[in-house]
Formats: structure tokens, sequence, C-alpha cells
């Protein structure tokens, strides 16, 4: 039993000694065929190198992130285009007139108004209005303008429940600045 033990081993390391190591050059097709022959079924230089030899992919490179597209400042209006400065002058005067007539009771209003309606002046410097917006902004601005409220509120409406995009947030100041012009007229 010792004696097919020790014939195993001695097998095995001429198998793995058969084995070109690097620096070596391999074997010819004779002496491969030979050792099979002899040994059996050759082990494959990938079965018979040891784990340590086997080479390591490098870490992938993470994907460097999106560059975020760059702005305007915060607060400046020189880059809103000409068809669209009037949305800007009139609703920014409109506020200013609801500021200086603001009650108690329309303060919280005007506030969040201003908020909003800044919102939606960064929105036009930066150029990010969608065209359908833009065209029920212009109709709402001229129908204040004309100081057809009911108007405005009606177009105003429409522009919260369309589909467009972060419409809202605005649309709903525009709405409180409307609400605020009816009170402060009214007295």
């Amino acid at each position: 039993m010792q004696q097919q033990q020790q014939q195993q081993q001695q097998q095995q390391q001429q198998q793995y000694a058969a084995i070109p190591q690097p620096g070596q050059s391999p074997q010819s097709k004779g002496q491969q065929q030979q050792q099979q022959q002899f040994f059996g079924s050759p082990v494959s230089q990938a079965q018979a190198q040891p784990v340590s030899r086997v080479a390591q992919p490098a870490p992938a490179q993470p994907a460097p992130p999106p560059q975020p597209k760059k702005k305007v400042p915060s607060g400046d209006r020189s880059n809103i285009k000409k068809e669209e400065l009037p949305i800007y002058s009139i609703l920014s005067a409109l506020l200013v007139k609801s500021e200086q007539a603001q009650t108690s009771q329309t303060q919280r209003f005007v506030a969040d108004s201003k908020k909003r309606l800044n919102e939606l002046f960064e929105l036009l410097n930066d150029h990010e209005v969608p065209a359908p917006a833009i065209q029920l902004l212009l109709e709402i601005t001229r129908s204040l303008e004309a100081q057809k409220l009911d108007e405005a509120l009606s177009a105003t409406t429409g522009l919260m429940t369309s589909q467009i995009e972060n419409a809202t947030g605005w649309a709903t100041g525009i709405k409180q600045l409307i609400t605020v012009l009816r009170a402060t007229s009214s007295r």
C-alpha cells in the first residue's frame, strides 16, 4: 500500500515537472505524447499552476459623475429670453404691488408667492421652462396686465393641472398672487 502511494506521488511530481514553468521552454509534442503514454492524460498548465500565479484583474475605475448643467448665479435675471421678459416684468411688478398692499391676513400668501415666483424666475433665467408653459404664462400675464383676474386664475388652474413638469410649485405662487391682488383690489 505504501508502495502504491509512493508511486502516485512520484507520478504527480513528474507530471508537475513536465509542465513548463515561466522562463522554461515548452515540451515538444513527442515529449508530451511519451509522457501521456507513461502517465496518462497530462495536467493542463492552468490546473497545475499555484493560485498565487494567477493574474488578478485590475480593479474597475468608477465612471466620473455627470457634470451638472452650468446655471446662472441665483438672483441674476439678465439671461431671461427677450420674448419671456414680459412674464418676469409683469409678475415681479405685481409682486411688489402686493407686498406694498399686504395686510396681516395676506402677509403669509405674499411671502410664499414671492418664494415660488423666484423659483420660476430662476427657471426662466436658466431656460428650463418648456415652451407650452411659456405660452400659458404669457397668456396669464396678459390677463393680469389687463386686470382680468378671473381669466388669469382660470389659465393658472389650467397650468396647474397640465402635465408640465414642476409647474405646480410656481403656478401655486401665481394663484396666491392673484388671490392677494383680489383681496387688495376690493378694498
